[in-house]
């Protein structure tokens, strides 16, 4: 990159930006299979317990 032209602080700046956004993908898409993995294991187990759950299924918010 150097031989472009760019200096090491906008090199720097661009790997920053770039980590940034790749986060902040995985982790929506994270949340996304979380919530729908929750759902679906709670359709599983529920369809095969006679009596509900002892604990509140889903994501918690705390966690997160």
């Amino acid at each position: 990159m150097t031989a472009l032209g760019a200096g090491r602080p906008r090199i720097v700046l661009q790997l920053f930006i770039e980590s940034v956004t790749l986060s902040v993908i995985g982790r929506a898409f994270g949340l996304l299979f979380a919530y729908w993995a929750a759902h679906v294991v709670l359709l599983f187990v529920s369809s095969n317990l006679p009596r509900p759950l002892a604990f509140p299924p889903g994501v918690d918010p705390t966690v997160l």
